[in-house]
């Protein structure tokens, strides 16, 4: 098991000081779209920083719409072939699709055919990743960010559609909370569960949120599937208000829970 923080280029040091395996940054962080004298740049901070950046998540924006009329399909070629190579050149091995505002469907359009496009972008997707040995794990997202895939067994049935080795599901347990999606859903998900999200843990000081109270329950039944892949704290809400301590104590708290 692998522990991960998302993060910023900037928060490496001060992540891999507090104690993961790993940082998870947005895909953004490398400008897809961008210069390669820039990317060359941040390819050197996150060397510098001495910790593995294995994870990246928002992997499309918003302004590249993979639903909907306004698909350019030409300009989203060019962009996956630049992040998933400048992915793969920092050693990146998962990448999280939730991309609410790129995959939510328009208003007025059809849901079966936004459905249908989401399909078909997963598969020119891996016919990429094969190339750069690289997985997708499809991230269900609650309603206010999404209005398509909220739930893991929705995840799980695009997935499942989609049908290629490299195309697989995150289960998130913000999302999952807001959308009552029950843990059984980790045990039915199976392998293709591929990376998980939380969101930080109860700290002394902090203000209770609603996934709070089954925290631990989530990371039991996670841990019943037999689950050994990756878990990355991921800061919804803002959470953190001294980045200097207190990752390291959210660490702590899942690292115990977890063993």
């Amino acid at each position: 098991m692998r522990f991960g923080c998302c993060t910023t280029v900037e928060g490496l040091e001060a992540t891999r000081e507090a104690g993961f395996d790993y940082a998870e940054l947005q895909v953004a962080a490398l400008d897809p779209e961008g210069a390669e004298s820039e990317f060359a740049e941040v390819r050197q901070r996150i060397a510098d920083s001495g910790l593995p950046v294995e994870a990246f998540n928002v992997f499309i924006p918003g302004m590249l719409p993979v639903v909907g009329d306004g698909v350019d399909r030409e300009r989203l070629d060019a962009y996956l072939d630049t992040a998933l190579g400048r992915m793969s050149e920092v050693g990146a091995e998962i990448i999280v699709f939730g991309s609410g505002g790129a995959r939510s469907t328009p208003d007025g359009f059809d849901r079966d055919r936004a459905a249908d496009q989401i399909a078909g972008f997963l598969h020119l997707v891996a016919e990429k990743l094969d190339r750069v040995g690289m997985t997708l794990a499809i991230e269900p997202l609650y309603k206010t960010a999404c209005d398509n895939i909220n739930t893991v067994p929705e995840a799980l049935e695009m997935a499942r559609r989609v049908d290629h080795p490299r195309i697989k599901v995150l289960a998130d347990l913000f999302h999952m909370t807001y959308e009552d999606d029950g843990f059984e859903s980790l045990s039915e998900a199976g392998a293709d569960l591929r990376h998980v999200h939380v969101p930080v843990p109860q700290l002394a000081g902090m203000t209770p949120c609603p996934w709070d109270g089954i925290y631990v329950e989530f990371l039991d039944a996670l841990r019943a599937t037999g689950y050994t892949n990756r878990i990355s704290i991921e800061d919804n809400g803002g959470r953190f208000e001294d980045y200097s301590t207190e990752p390291k104590r959210a660490l702590q708290y899942i690292k115990s829970e977890w063993a």
